[in-house]
């Protein structure tokens, strides 16, 4: 049951730990896109632009969402678009077990 106590671990979890987890998620997309040579832009959050450095923007209701843009791919078939969508997966599976492993040692 979700109690008043509680509200630190849900906060905590919302807007720190969640973008955290959004970001680890997008940075395989945009590893696997770039080593095809693809051009890669990255947002956090959504609604209005808080602050933009290069190819990575930040927008006001950064915990919300993040997502990323990749397009001119030099090796553009199916393979390569079907690791890029891998990559988040792949990047969240690999970060869970580095931690467990981590946490376990």
């Amino acid at each position: 049951m979700f109690t008043l106590s509680d509200m630190w671990t849900f906060c905590w979890s919302f807007f720190v730990i969640l973008p955290i987890v959004a970001i680890l998620h997008q940075l395989g997309h945009i590893v696997v896109a770039w080593m095809f040579g693809a051009k890669v832009s990255f947002a956090l959050g959504r609604g209005k632009k808080v602050l933009k450095v290069g190819v990575v923007e930040i927008r006001r209701i950064y915990f919300l969402d993040a997502f990323c843009h990749y397009e001119e791919m030099r090796k553009n078939n199916r393979l390569s678009h079907i690791l890029v969508y891998l990559g988040g997966s792949l990047c969240n599976l690999l970060s869970v077990l580095i931690l467990n492993t981590m946490i376990a040692n």
